[in-house]
């Protein structure tokens, strides 16, 4: 026998018995699946509720898809969408673009937002309205505060909400109130929390520069107006001693205080709103204080925001038509300094940035199906 004819023959009597056992397996019934499509939406988005458990609010962020964090300290996370970050994702805490005046971002928008106040996040994946800031390729992150609600009677009615916790891990611990009274055309709320922490415990020790302090003040007057109703919210945000082992230097001070005027209403048929607002950012941050006694390098920084806004939504053409326009401005310093006075520059010195524009958006369904 030829020697490449055996093989041959060897192989076709092991494929013999398998044919048989294929023959022998039963048949399955066809299965079918149906499922309505889903309508056309030109901006997907995802709104969660926030929660209490977090010191920073980003943490929330986490399990939306396409979202991360990154952390930049017990206190600092920055949002990436679907691998972009920075200023391709647009923050807007309470209609407010917020500048940071860290050159490190140890200070993200959402870090002068309270968890324990925020009554929701939404994010907005890919290119962003134009009614949201829409100068970001990423996505849009927008931060809502809780608004004291109007009392449905004519009398005013009181009401508090307190809430605690405590974390083994860095002996941390927080605590908030919120108290707000209400009438039917009056509305008053008082919000606060406090939370600080030591470093950070493991097997072997502490891990330096792990521990933080901070605390929030916000106050909210609000009035319902004919057809609508106006708010007016100051805050303070304070910041001491938050390490940053990641990075080379720690966040020693961040101060915030900020006014928000704001009134959504209807104007005829035409939904309403405007809004005003200033905040102040005074920023430090050094490499000695929480890291030992030797001469090293601190940086103080400045940023302040003022934003104005007004925009008009009416029904049109089967959908929603949305009409506004928008100015912020920011000014910036920031500068580095070292303790021994032997070498000191500035990063930007009066630096500012203006912006103003005019948009116009129309959201709906172009066809069924």
């Amino acid at each position: 026998m030829h020697p490449r004819i055996k093989p041959l023959i060897v192989a076709l009597a092991a494929f013999a018995p398998v044919q048989g056992m294929a023959a022998g397996i039963p048949t399955l019934d066809e299965i079918v699946v149906t499922a309505q499509r889903p309508g056309f939406s030109p901006f997907a988005t995802d709104t969660r509720p926030v929660s209490l458990g977090n010191q920073d609010l980003s943490a929330s962020l986490s399990v939306m898809p396409g979202a991360a964090v990154v952390r930049n300290g017990p206190l600092t996370g920055i949002v990436q969408v679907r691998g972009l970050g920075g200023d391709r994702v647009n923050v807007l805490v309470d209609g407010m673009k917020i500048t940071p005046a860290c050159p490190n971002h140890m200070d993200p928008p959402l870090h002068y937002a309270a968890p324990a106040d925020t009554e929701s996040l939404t994010l907005v994946a890919g290119a962003s309205p134009v009614s949201t800031g829409g100068d970001s390729l990423g996505a849009s992150v927008l931060a809502k505060s809780r608004l004291p609600a109007f009392n449905t009677e004519d009398d005013w009615k009181n009401t508090a909400r307190l809430h605690a916790g405590y974390s083994g891990a860095n002996d941390g611990w927080n605590m908030g109130a919120t108290i707000s009274g209400a009438s039917r055309d009056w509305a008053l709320a008082y919000s606060g929390n406090l939370a600080e922490a030591n470093d950070m415990r493991f097997r072997g020790g502490r891990v330096r520069d792990t521990g933080f302090a901070s605390s929030r003040h916000r106050i909210t007057l609000s009035r319902a107006t004919t057809g609508g109703w106006l708010d007016a919210s100051v805050g303070q945000h304070r910041t001491r001693d938050a390490g940053t082992p990641s990075l080379p230097m720690d966040m020693i001070k961040d101060d915030a205080d900020w006014i928000n005027l704001a009134w959504s209403g209807k104007v005829g048929d035409n939904g309403m709103k405007v809004r005003a607002y200033w905040h102040d950012i005074d920023h430090l941050m050094d490499n000695y204080s929480l890291r030992g006694p030797l001469a090293g390098m601190y940086a103080p920084a400045t940023s302040r925001d003022v934003g104005l806004s007004a925009s008009i939504d009416r029904s049109m053409a089967g959908g929603k038509a949305r009409f506004g326009a928008e100015w912020l401005g920011n000014e910036f310093n920031a500068s580095q300094w070292t303790s021994a006075g032997v070498f000191n520059s500035d990063i930007l010195r009066d630096g500012s940035r203006d912006r103003l524009g005019l948009f116009g958006e129309w959201e709906g369904a172009l066809a069924n199906g």
